[in-house]
């Protein structure tokens, strides 16, 4: 698009991105992090799911965690490991698409 660096605001922001482009414009570089987010946001559903399932063999994950009540074990370690999992995987990507953005 290359918008000069300027101190305009919002309004003519818009209207800029609308001259050029049209409404399209506003769209441009929506999907690719949209499928990203449906395969990461997948993914860790699934680990979820598997660690709270496999805490089925155990007793411990099944107590309660002490003044929350009721959560269990198996709730913090099925969030813990799956948004470990997820960070993982997604900040390599994060980080390519703003060394991509930035130009550097």
């Amino acid at each position: 698009m290359g918008m000069e660096a300027g101190n305009h605001g919002y309004l003519a922001s818009v209207k800029q991105i609308y001259r050029a482009e049209g409404m399209i414009g506003f769209y441009h570089g929506c999907l690719p992090p949209f499928f990203g987010s449906i395969i990461f946001r997948s993914l860790q559903f699934s680990v979820y799911e598997m660690v709270y399932t496999k805490c089925q063999d155990h007793r411990q994950p099944l107590n309660a965690i002490p003044f929350s009540g009721g959560i269990q074990f198996r709730v913090l370690y099925g969030g813990l490991i799956a948004g470990t999992v997820r960070s993982l995987l997604e900040c390599p990507f994060e980080y390519a698409k703003v060394k991509g953005q930035t130009n550097q």
